[in-house]
């Protein structure tokens, strides 16, 4: 596997364990430190992937509405998370129904 194949690999690793912390813990648990432990690299190798901390929650937040996970994206829509933005008015609608 060539070295951008293993980086998008990371990568998804890393937002999929930012995004068990935010179902778990809510989106302050979602840090470089915590993630990294997760996914077993340092918090700068995180850092390497999502460029800063508020970087990593954007692209966790973003997963969450990609992914339409049923736990965090009416926490976005509820917060008005930018990353809310992302669903159409029918799907924003469907997840507050829901709640």
């Amino acid at each position: 596997m060539g070295s951008v194949a293993q980086g998008a690999k990371k990568r998804i690793e890393i937002l999929n364990a930012g995004l068990e912390l935010w179902r778990a813990h809510g989106e302050a648990a979602v840090t470089a430190r915590a993630v990294g432990q997760r996914v077993g690299i340092s918090h700068a190798g995180v850092l390497h992937h999502c460029k800063s901390a508020s970087g990593l929650r954007q692209a966790v937040a973003t997963w969450a509405v990609e992914q339409q996970d049923r736990t965090v994206v009416p926490q976005l829509i509820v917060g008005r998370h930018p990353a809310a933005d992302l669903l159409t008015p029918e799907q924003r609608a469907q997840y507050l129904a829901s709640l």
